[in-house]
């Protein structure tokens, strides 16, 4: 028997990177970004988008890393649109791949993850095409089946 999406009960500290998780409160749902002796960094999705770091012994059920994005195009998606570039769960595509905006543990201005390499990118730069709604579902084959997204993001700008 298979379990489509897989589904483990693990420590951060046993998630790799590109893991998407659900913590242990049950509403945290959060991408695994790196583990070091000390912390996990991971990008909280829900309910705050946010760079966070958290200890490596915290119980999550892990959905894996065969997780779909699929972005919604508008007309917001251009080339050097810097109106969104701080829109925390936004997707910035970039030269350097496509980079998750989310609020900054510091208070500062937003940092980002490279979703293509799950790299922390402190400046998000000026040449980007903002995507500000996404789907998430946690494999190909459930969404292809027509199942509901695991996770939805929508940013309503104003107009």
């Amino acid at each position: 028997m298979k379990i489509d999406p897989e589904i483990r009960l693990k420590k951060l500290k046993d998630c790799q990177q590109g893991e998407i998780v659900r913590l242990r409160n049950g509403a945290n749902i959060a991408l695994v970004i790196e583990n070091d002796p000390v912390q996990s960094t991971i990008a909280v999705l829900s309910p705050s988008m946010a760079l966070r770091h958290v200890q490596l012994s915290i119980n999550c059920i892990s959905f894996g890393s065969s997780w779909v994005l699929e972005p919604t195009i508008d007309e917001n998606t251009r080339p050097q649109n810097t109106k969104y570039t701080e829109t925390a769960g936004s997707i910035q595509i970039t030269d350097e791949g496509p980079i998750l905006v989310l609020q900054n543990p510091n208070g500062w201005a937003p940092a980002g993850v490279n979703l293509d390499d799950y790299k922390i990118i402190s400046t998000i730069g000026q040449n980007t095409a903002p995507i500000l709604q996404w789907r998430l579902w946690l494999s190909e084959a459930s969404r292809d089946r027509g199942e509901p997204p695991f996770f939805e993001f929508a940013h309503q700008p104003a107009d």
